[in-house]
């Protein structure tokens, strides 16, 4: 409201792009789609890429678990050639991570390999470890729900060696539910509950 008053674009369309997340961790997507869309329009027309890239992801999450998986791609798509054109691969690896985890959520797990493969090679170029440690917990999930239990289980673990080295107590907990999962497909019950707990 202060910055609209003050006639302020670029803050309004900041304090859209945090509502919207905040709106998303609320589970209140309506809200966010609201606040996302204005934000989107407002970076549109200051030409600010970095910020189109922000709100267009966010948006594709939001498509995401709403189902709507044409307006999630074209979001997607939308982000990831930005992200491209302006040379920001820790932004492009999040980015492609959010969407093989949209092509998991489908059970469509050729695209999601291949945007976790982008991934990866986005972040092979960053010195940012959390990210390699996201790209080895979504390997995971795409080598366990495809059957492969052993490789499941290494990317698990090199997932779960970042996140301790960094002290990254969300990956840690993350990684450990999807090690829990595999563990309860294999009836390896004591270790589920170990991975759970």
């Amino acid at each position: 409201t202060h910055a609209r008053w003050a006639g302020d674009v670029r803050l309004m369309a900041l304090t859209s792009l945090n509502l919207g997340a905040l709106a998303i961790h609320r589970g209140e997507f309506a809200a966010a789609l609201s606040h996302l869309r204005r934000a989107l329009v407002d970076f549109r027309r200051m030409d600010a890429p970095e910020h189109m890239a922000s709100a267009l992801a966010n948006l594709a999450l939001v498509y995401t678990r709403l189902a709507r998986w044409d307006d999630a791609l074209g979001a997607f798509a939308e982000a990831v050639a930005i992200a491209e054109r302006g040379d920001n691969r820790e932004s492009l690896a999040t980015i492609l991570l959010n969407e093989a985890e949209m092509w998991i959520a489908r059970g469509r797990l050729g695209p999601a390999h291949d945007a976790c493969e982008r991934a990866r090679e986005a972040c092979d170029r960053t010195t940012h470890r959390a990210l390699a440690g996201e790209v080895c917990r979504v390997r995971g999930i795409i080598a366990r729900d495809g059957g492969r239990a052993e490789e499941a289980d290494a990317h698990f673990a090199e997932a779960e060696r970042i996140a301790t080295e960094r002290e990254d107590l969300v990956l840690l907990a993350e990684t450990a539910r999807e090690q829990a999962e595999l563990y309860r497909a294999q009836g390896r019950n004591r270790d589920t509950f170990t991975a759970l707990n």
